[in-house]
């Protein structure tokens, strides 16, 4: 098989995989849904599930790309298979449950199963993208992040249908099949892979080698705080979003409630039709932000995504319960600008960091949505049960949009007080060095390509 024709299986399957493992992003739905099973009056109890799940997400996100280091993308792929075969049995076992006390620890452990299966997959998938073409690495990941979008499209309209025809548990049931199936079936593709493209490439691209990117660090103590930097910036700017995605359907339910429409009715056209609608400008935003970074750099692109994420949090939180209609239309372009915040992520890693040690460092910072998601159904859901109103999880998404693009610009400035600082440094060695003799050498940096460079006179 020809390279180009094995890269374009890769994409496929790449697509397919995150497509069916993202069934989660119907989640807000899905949450709905078991609280009524259960008769529950409080809906934090079962959102609890998405805060287990993106835990064990976090914690697995550093080993599942260790495991991409050492072994490829084969590795996080069979422990995403394992994980969601076993977390299909216990929501078969759950169909079979009416009583909340007896079944909450197994709605748990099945929460539990998918974060590991979401965090494995990602962390087979998307640096394996980014190393195939690394010239596009853009619109590479925009491959898997139009997945995850049109996953919120085809879960929120496959779900609604099944629960009501056989009951949420046995639609989560058909799910988890599918989605064993579909792994089962892109393995061998990613098997093939491997063989091709060593998982520790340590190539390095002409864009991450030019001047003034923020990888010209050296010192570990350096790199760490960058690392932490980073991760804090990204993980503002994740709370903002995980907060309306996760409450995504109850915020539409409550906004349209107004209208003197039945709950029942809102839940089963209207909130399908928002959640299809913002899916789909998610994947659209997904490939043209994947182009734009590609030509103009993850740093550029960030602040004005950050920055169009404020704006229509405020403007949404302004109208949603004066217009509704209105109001669900800049939820959904909030939304779509979140599909632009993981392409624009994952770029961002190899050219702050290089590409050594890809899969590890990718899976520290993107570790951060995860960290967002896990705090974020506890602190939305005690915001709604406290206050009695979805509404004001719009403004706490613009704060914290706004507390990330402050984060951003702060990183900014650090980097160029440290390009500041090496100009001089260099100045300094260059002067030093101007008295010939023989027995002296100096050494710099190249500040063409960050490479060490010997002085000696």
């Amino acid at each position: 098989m020809k390279m180009p024709m094995r890269i374009a299986l890769v994409y496929v399957s790449a697509f397919t995989v995150i497509l069916f493992i993202s069934f989660g992003m119907a989640g807000s739905l899905t949450i709905l849904y078991v609280k009524d099973w259960f008769g529950l009056d409080s809906i934090t109890p079962v959102a609890l599930y998405l805060t287990i799940s993106f835990t064990v997400s976090t914690i697995m996100m550093f080993f599942a790309g260790h495991l991409y280091d050492k072994w490829g993308p084969v590795a996080p792929l069979l422990l995403a298979l394992l994980s969601i075969a076993v977390w299909t049995l216990c929501v078969n076992t759950l169909a079979r449950q009416r009583v909340w006390d007896s079944a909450r620890w197994l709605w748990y452990t099945a929460g539990a199963l998918n974060g590991l299966a979401l965090s494995s997959a990602i962390m087979g998938v998307n640096p394996t993208l980014m190393r195939i073409n690394p010239s596009k690495r853009g619109l590479s990941v925009s491959v898997s992040q139009t997945a995850m979008a049109l996953a919120m499209v085809v879960w929120s309209n496959i779900i609604t249908v099944l629960a009501v025809r056989m009951g949420i548990f046995s639609a989560l049931t058909v799910a988890g099949l599918v989605n064993v199936a579909v792994i089962l079936m892109s393995l061998t593709v990613f098997r093939g892979l491997a063989k091709v493209i060593p998982p520790d490439s340590r190539g390095r691209t002409a864009r991450e080698a030019r001047p003034g990117n923020l990888n010209g660090e050296s010192k570990p103590g350096q790199l760490m705080r960058l690392l932490v930097q980073v991760f804090l910036m990204v993980l503002s700017v994740a709370l903002s979003s995980m907060a309306l995605v996760q409450f995504l359907a109850g915020l539409v339910e409550e906004s349209f409630a107004r209208l003197a429409m039945a709950p029942e009715e809102v839940r089963t056209t209207i909130v399908p039709t928002v959640m299809t609608i913002a899916g789909l400008a998610q994947a659209v935003s997904a490939v043209l932000w994947g182009y734009a970074i590609d030509r103009f750099g993850p740093l550029r692109a960030i602040p004005i995504v950050y920055s169009l994420e404020t704006i229509s949090s405020v403007i949404a939180y302004m109208l949603v319960f004066a217009n509704p209609w209105i109001a669900a239309g800049f939820i959904v372009a909030r939304l779509a600008f979140f599909g632009a915040e993981p392409v624009a992520h994952w770029v961002l890693i190899p050219v702050v960091f290089g590409s050594a040690n890809l899969g590890k460092i990718s899976g520290i910072v993107n570790s951060a949505p995860m960290v967002a998601a896990l705090i974020s159904p506890v602190i939305s859901g005690l915001i709604r049960d406290s206050i009695g109103s979805y509404s004001y999880i719009l403004l706490v998404s613009a704060i914290l949009s706004t507390v990330a693009l402050a984060a951003y610009f702060y990183l900014i400035s650090l980097q160029r007080k440290r390009e500041k600082r090496a100009l001089q440094k260099a100045s300094s060695v260059r002067s030093h060095i101007q008295s010939p003799n023989p027995y002296m050498c100096a050494e710099a940096t190249c500040l063409r390509n960050k490479q060490p460079v010997s002085l000696c006179v």
